[in-house]
């Protein structure tokens, strides 16, 4: 165990960071968007579906976090935590997969479970890149691929279940752009003054600086859809772009402010925005 790792101690970091540390935001963040999806297209999804996704994004966000805190530069508080837990995540990991199976072989719908079984090679494809060392140029490609795997995973089981709008494909592809942004930001903000990424500042910060434009244009992208949708009959998706919608807006504001945020309190906002869905369907 390096220095670093034995130098600091669990009842050092903050406990707003319990959720980030534990990646127990992603799981919960999917969860809404795809609740909130099936409400506003009428599907009514079987609970194994929920669990699932729930368990699948847990998963692979624990395994993409173990993966990076292995690289040994990261030093976050959630990056810590997977150096210095790391057996008891590798159980946890085991755990998870045993039940995933049970609930995968026994109780998901063959249908919903063929459509899954094609984001195996994008989500191995996403860790592949969690194993290398990071650079500007593949940070882009890392987080479409981490947006669309999301964004497919929230929405292809009500694809799945029953005719939706048209404009659900646009939405997937919005919805992808605005998660990859939200997360590019983050890790604009974590590598700039990354040790050993010297070389590459200028690059980062180029990306960093057009961050803002790009989530503006998504927001005008949510907004005309759901103009367009205002227009069809039953207005079937305008819940889910209104919501889209102020999301976009919260991660705007988040990445103005961006620089009075530590690297963990940012990633821990961006999950909490994500996951503003979730809480409406709590209310």
């Amino acid at each position: 165990m390096s220095t670093a790792v034995r130098e600091r101690h669990l009842s050092q970091m903050p406990w707003w960071l319990w959720p980030t540390a534990l990646c127990t935001l992603a799981p919960t963040a999917a969860w809404g968007w795809q609740a909130l999806f099936a409400r506003v297209t009428n599907v009514q999804l079987q609970p194994v579906t929920h669990q699932v996704l729930f368990f699948t994004v847990w998963m692979v966000g624990l395994a993409d976090r173990l993966f990076e805190s292995r690289r040994g530069q990261m030093m976050s508080w959630r990056h810590w935590f997977m150096r210095r837990y790391q057996t008891g995540v590798l159980l946890l990991l085991g755990i998870l997969g045993l039940v995933l199976g049970r609930l995968l072989l026994w109780f998901l719908p063959q249908s919903i479970l063929e459509l899954g079984i094609f984001l195996i090679v994008p989500v191995l494809f996403y860790l592949f890149f969690s194993r290398m060392e990071m650079g500007p140029r593949a940070a882009l490609p890392r987080e479409i691929v981490r947006g669309a795997i999301f964004s497919a995973g929230v929405l292809l089981p009500t694809y799945g279940s029953a005719s939706v709008p048209p404009a659900a494909l646009q939405l997937l592809i919005a919805q992808t752009l605005l998660i990859s942004l939200i997360f590019l930001n983050v890790s604009c903000r974590e590598h700039v003054d990354l040790p050993g990424e010297e070389a590459h500042r200028d690059e980062w910060m180029a990306i960093d600086q057009r961050l803002g434009v790009w989530l503006g244009l998504v927001l005008v992208t949510v907004l005309w859809l759901a103009r367009m949708e205002s227009k069809q009959i039953g207005n079937a998706l305008m819940g889910y772009y209104l919501t889209m919608a102020l999301v976009t807006v919260l991660a705007l504001l988040l990445y103005v402010f961006r620089h009075q945020f530590k690297s963990d309190t940012l990633h821990l906002a961006s999950w909490a925005i994500l996951a503003i869905p979730a809480a409406l369907a709590l209310i």
